[in-house]
């Protein structure tokens, strides 16, 4: 139940930046990432801030995610999984990045350690 005033959209949005932490971190996780790298992204998020953006290509690569979202949680039944849809969406190859198209999972870091995904489901 939203709050009074608010729709069901704006009462998630208005606590996106006290819940964001904790979903980082069963993300990163779940991607395989070392807890000690979690630990130091998860305390990386203290100072928050939101605010507009005006460069296109954040604009074009966010649109882009929500509708390969939209599209992947089509099959799913039941409600909606965001950290499967993570994974999901990791493997999307994205451009540009530095002229080459490569997916956000080839971008991890070595450290990170290798990804497991049939323990996420």
């Amino acid at each position: 139940m939203a709050p009074s005033g608010f729709n069901e959209a704006q009462a998630v949005a208005a606590t996106v930046l006290e819940r964001f932490p904790d979903i980082l971190a069963v993300v990163l996780r779940s991607h395989g990432i070392a807890d000690r790298i979690i630990g130091h992204e998860v305390a990386e998020t203290a100072e928050q801030r939101l605010a507009k953006t005006h460069n296109r290509s954040v604009v074009g690569v966010m649109n882009e995610l929500a509708r390969l979202a939209d599209w992947c949680r089509d099959p799913i039944p039941g409600p909606d999984d965001l950290t499967w849809l993570s994974l999901e969406l990791a493997q999307t190859p994205s451009s540009p990045l530095y002229g080459r198209h490569v997916s956000r999972v080839r971008r991890r870091p070595p450290s990170a350690g290798p990804v497991d995904r049939r323990t996420v489901r």
